[in-house]
């Protein structure tokens, strides 16, 4: 008999989007497993780093975090979240996340939908 797949839904907010993650720093990572009523909190002002904008011990928290799912969703972590971690993970010398069964609603919305924009506020 299996387990019950654990399911991790889970948003970054980062600066410099626009420069690239290789410049930018993620602040924070919301995150809530599937069918439990928490909503979680990582956030670069509870931990410990060397400067304002070290971002290294917050990605290591992500990491081992959605490490433990079966399944990721995320709206437009496709393109955008996904990759700014990775980045930010071998940006900082660590190994990025294993591939794990991912979920982006964005796509669900984009061919399913008919909306003005494709933004998480307009779904």
């Amino acid at each position: 008999m299996g387990h019950e797949p654990r399911i991790i839904l889970f948003d970054l907010e980062f600066f410099h989007v626009n420069w690239g993650a290789d410049l930018g720093v993620i602040f924070c990572m919301g995150w809530k497993v599937l069918g439990e009523s928490k909503v979680h909190i990582e956030s670069l002002w509870d931990t410990n780093r060397s400067d304002e904008l070290d971002d290294r011990e917050l990605c290591m928290r992500m990491k081992a975090i959605l490490e433990k799912a079966d399944l990721l969703i995320t709206y437009n972590g496709i393109q955008c979240d996904i990759p700014f971690l990775q980045t930010r993970l071998l940006h900082h010398g660590l190994d990025p996340l294993v591939p794990t069964a991912h979920k982006d609603v964005y796509y669900t919305v984009r061919h399913k939908l008919k909306l003005s924009r494709n933004r998480l506020y307009n779904v």
